[in-house]
């Protein structure tokens, strides 16, 4: 049997590829698993139960085994005894880099770390899975080759993905194969529009959502006829493809020593345009008056609409404005030439994220309350003391009142009042204040937003937060609050 080295595993992509591999009589597969092991093995049980199959019986029948670890950090010397092929397809998809180093850092020196092992341990296939847009925002067809260079004005996950590239293509030999596989903006699965992560191309669709919150709440806006200016060409193609359908091609790559190119486009061979996805978008939410332009964002005449609608920043003008098509030699040569996505799947696919509040969780977080975090001193301490030596204290245009919902916190509820940049009043509890806007997010990402490693804005998009009363009001004020904890973020907890 194949011994094959997955890493990923319990990612979006990464356990659908899980179960491909499992479907093969002749490959034993080898997982690799952050601490702690029993978690995330759990978790990856939870996971592949849902898209039926059984990791139990798979362990018992010595199918799979598990390996601790986490890249860039040194594997144990046996993690890679007997692999003959490295599928990795882990991978940090921020956009920005924070403070611990992501994306370089897990995609950069974590693939430069598996490179390492497999070259001491005599791997002889690598497969590492990068991203269609390995080239930013180039314009025209990206070939089946090598990036010469990476855009300029690429983005931090780009970059790391090019950079990554390159190691993968240094480490090939006569007696060492490598294939990099560039899969494009993947969706959920094909019959449910099942996904598990809600980034990407969903937080344009979480935008147009809160555009229609927005106009529920505006009974004098014809909500059909929204004032929304769209950066980019309606006639540029969204490259969108299933998540069962680029694991299916990953692991005939990953399983098969036919030659091919070293570069492989894994995309959507007929993808529909940005203007097939903005009706798309309009249609599921109710919403229209959307309406491309090739004007540079930001503007000095924006409306409150356009306000919201870019408050997720990049990754809302990422899927629009790009004008881009791929070379598809290896599509062509295994028969897929049809569109992978139309309307149909592509609103399930939406839909399913709606329906699962993208991705957020309803759980408490467990041992919150042992955190040694205190949300209290926060509101009633550090923000009075710290907000007059803000930049924000100039800021007369901050006037609100906004609740604060702490979630795996008892009694975690403060009401801040703002008039003129100026903290007026603050109040613990369910308390009489009627706020404008309120945010709902969870205790421990509130703790990684206060000491500055999230900001509000992706905590919102990236479904850690939640946004209730005044949606326009909230997304106004959002960068505000943004810039006081850029400003003075909170030293993290020691202990």
């Amino acid at each position: 049997m194949r011994t094959v080295f997955l890493t990923g595993a319990t990612g979006f992509l990464g356990h659908y590829v899980l179960r491909d591999l499992l479907r093969q009589d002749d490959v034993r597969v080898r997982v690799l698993l952050s601490p702690r092991l029993e978690k995330t093995q759990a978790r990856l049980k939870r996971l592949l139960g849902d898209i039926g199959l059984d990791l139990d019986a798979a362990n018992t029948s010595h199918r799979v085994e598990f390996v601790e670890g986490r890249l860039p950090d040194a594997l144990d010397d046996d993690s890679l005894r007997g692999v003959h092929t490295i599928l990795h397809v882990a991978a940090s998809t921020r956009f920005r880099s924070n403070r611990e180093g992501d994306p370089a850092r897990s995609n950069v020196e974590g693939t430069a770390a598996l490179l390492d092992a497999a070259r001491i341990t005599g791997v002889q296939k690598f497969v590492f899975v990068s991203t269609a847009y390995v080239g930013g925002l180039t314009s025209g067809c990206l070939p089946e080759s090598p990036a010469p260079a990476c855009a300029p004005d690429a983005n931090d996950y780009e970059r790391s993905k090019f950079e990554a590239e390159k190691r993968v293509l240094q480490w090939s030999a006569p007696d060492r194969q490598v294939r990099i596989v560039r899969p494009s903006i993947l969706i959920g699965d094909e019959k449910y529009g099942r996904a598990t992560s809600f980034g990407g191309i969903y937080t344009l669709a979480r935008a147009v959502e809160l555009l229609a919150r927005a106009a529920d709440q505006d009974a004098s806006i014809d909500r059909r006829a929204i004032p929304l200016r769209i950066v980019g060409s309606p006639q540029a193609f969204v490259n969108v493809a299933p998540v069962c359908w680029a694991s299916r091609h990953l692991t005939h790559i990953a399983l098969t020593d036919a030659p091919t190119g070293a570069v492989i486009n894994l995309v959507n061979p007929s993808p529909p345009t940005s203007d097939d996805v903005r009706r798309w978008l309009e249609d599921v939410f109710d919403v229209g008056g959307g309406r491309f332009t090739q004007e540079t964002w930001p503007w000095t005449d924006t409306s409150a609409w356009e306000d919201a609608f870019y408050a997720a920043g990049e990754q809302v003008r990422a899927y629009l404005g790009r004008d881009v098509t791929f070379e598809t030699t290896y599509l062509a040569s295994v028969g897929e030439s049809h569109p992978l996505v139309d309307a149909t799947h592509f609103q399930k696919a939406v839909r399913f994220a709606r329906d699962a509040r993208w991705g957020r969780s309803s759980t408490r977080v467990a041992g919150a309350e042992d955190s040694h975090f205190d949300p209290a001193r926060y509101f009633e301490e550090f923000v009075p003391s710290r907000l007059p030596q803000s930049s924000v204290a100039s800021i007369k245009s901050f006037s609100a009142v906004v609740r604060y919902v702490i979630e795996g916190l008892r009694n975690g509820e403060w009401v801040c009042r703002y008039n003129a940049g100026r903290l007026m009043e603050t109040h613990r509890g369910p308390n009489t204040l009627n706020e404008d806007f309120g945010f709902r997010i969870q205790r421990d990402a509130f703790e990684r937003l206060v000491t500055g490693r999230k900001s509000l804005q992706s905590a919102y998009f990236q479904a850690e937060a939640e946004i209730f009363g005044n949606t326009l009001m909230a997304l106004k004020m959002t960068p505000i609050i943004d810039t006081f904890i850029r400003e003075h973020p909170l030293p993290a907890p020691q202990g």
